[in-house]
């Protein structure tokens, strides 16, 4: 308990699992499992670092490249966050928000973010987190209660809350949240976006702002390039080992490795030329 208190990424290399359900094969052939250990990629490492050291504090904004894995880091932090506090010490309130209610808390769709704390709950081992309330433990057994009608997580143990929220006006309003996380806030509908900027500015000092690039209009794009003391990161997809294999620029007309050590062109790799 207490290494994973005070490490995040010990937590997440020693008990967190992801979700793939891309089939997906080694290098020689094998078809690996959908549910994988989540132990972070090296270019993941600063970003998880980053946003553990600011978060609560400051706002920050992640821009990241589809299928890096972020959506599953927020759901950790706030799970680490949820799971650690220490009772009559720290009591964390977390608001989390899509662009709708149900991509924000649909428990049967992978795709929503409570599908994903329901998930990734379970498999944290019960001597960690209690076992889920249901109305027939013992009180010495309970360790959280899931309410689907209100779209919460309560840690029983030391009174941490997760609520989910969709994208409105009205967002949070009337509480005070340790932070809010927004997910895809680069794809909520025009309007809501800047609603929900708003409305969760009210009641937090601190607001995970997690976006694809998704044109050059939004609340996304403004809060990301307007100058602001918001800490800023990337997450690109040109630092993923799985995905930069070979990764090339063109140089006097001809294909040159980024990293001819450790990142070579592939044998008889065949690119297009400069002018394609």
């Amino acid at each position: 308990i207490l290494a994973c208190r005070a490490d995040i990424l010990f937590f997440l290399s020693a008990f967190c699992y992801l979700h793939e359900p891309r089939p997906m094969k080694d290098e020689e052939g094998r078809t690996l499992p959908e549910i994988i250990p989540f132990i972070p990629w090296a270019h993941q490492v600063p970003i998880i670092r980053s946003i553990r050291e600011n978060i609560g504090f400051e706002d920050i904004g992640v821009e990241k490249a589809r299928g890096e894995g972020m959506s599953w880091i927020a759901v950790y932090i706030a799970l680490h966050d949820w799971v650690f506090a220490i009772p009559g010490t720290r009591m964390v309130s977390i608001g989390v928000v899509s662009r709708n209610l149900e991509m924000a808390d649909s428990p049967d769709d992978p795709a929503s973010l409570g599908w994903k704390f329901d998930w990734a709950l379970k498999r944290l081992p019960k001597w960690m987190v209690g076992q889920e309330f249901s109305g027939k433990q013992k009180s010495s057994a309970v360790g959280w209660r899931r309410n689907m009608a209100e779209h919460t997580w309560r840690n029983l143990q030391n009174g941490s809350v997760i609520t989910c929220y969709a994208a409105t006006a009205e967002t949070g309003s009337g509480g005070r949240y340790t932070y809010f996380l927004l997910d895809e806030l680069s794809k909520f509908q025009p309007g809501a976006d800047k609603d929900a900027l708003t409305s969760t500015q009210q009641t937090t000092k601190s607001r995970l702002i997690i976006g694809t690039p998704y044109g050059s209009e939004g609340a996304y794009y403004d809060v990301m390039h307007e100058p602001s003391s918001m800490v800023k990161l990337v997450l690109a997809w040109e630092n993923n080992p799985t995905r930069n294999r070979g990764l090339y620029r063109m140089v006097d007309g001809k294909p040159m490795a980024i990293d001819r050590a450790n990142n070579p062109l592939l044998p008889r790799y065949d690119p297009p030329n400069q002018e394609v």
